[in-house]
This record gives structure tokens, C-alpha cells and sequence, in this order.
């Protein structure tokens, strides 16, 4: 028997809080990258004070949250298989190539 069958609640609640987590890089990384597009230097920092995130960084969290939220699909098959798109090693790649490349 799978394990979300066994513990409805547990299984409810960790996928709420993976769906919560992505939604929430997401917003964080859009609200830095409209900070840099609008040139409002508020709008760059996560809080007051801290120094501000890279524009770089922000997509990263933008593309990290939609590989997490990738990795939640699944087609209602009934054994529960992951059939949504490898998005996590793409994502992943990217933000390595961004980190550590003199362009970005």
C-alpha cells in the first residue's frame, strides 16, 4: 500500500506545504526581479536592510519554485507515477550556469 494512502492527513498537509514553499520562492523571486525592472531599490531586498538579491538569484528562486511545483504533478494514475516533465535538472542547470558564469 503507498504511503499516502496510509496517512491521508500526513500526505494533504507535506504536499500544502511543498505547493506553499514553491508559490512562495516564486512570489519572492518576482517581486526582487520587478524591484530591478521598475528600479525600486525597496523591491530588491527579501527585508529592510539586508543586502540586495541578484537579479540572477531571483530567477533561480523563480525557476527552483516551478521545479518544485513540476515535481508534485502526476497524472492521477493509481499507482501515483510523477509523468510531469523533468523540469528540476533544466532548472538546476540553469542556475549553476548563472552562479558561476561572469556574464550573468
Amino acid at each position: 500500500m503507498p504511503a499516502s494512502r496510509a496517512r491521508p492527513n500526513l500526505h494533504n498537509a507535506s504536499m500544502a506545504f511543498a505547493v506553499l514553499a514553491a508559490l512562495l520562492a516564486m512570489v519572492g523571486g518576482a517581486v526582487v526581479l520587478a524591484g530591478y525592472l521598475l528600479d525600486l531599490p525597496a523591491l530588491r531586498a527579501i527585508l529592510h536592510g539586508w543586502a540586495p538579491m541578484k537579479p540572477t538569484s531571483a530567477l533561480c528562486f523563480i525557476l527552483n519554485g516551478l521545479a518544485l511545483l513540476f515535481s508534485l504533478l502526476t497524472t492521477g494514475r493509481p499507482d501515483g507515477a510523477n509523468t510531469a516533465p523533468p523540469v528540476g535538472p533544466v532548472c538546476s542547470r540553469c542556475c549553476l550556469f548563472c552562479r558561476y558564469s561572469s556574464a550573468c
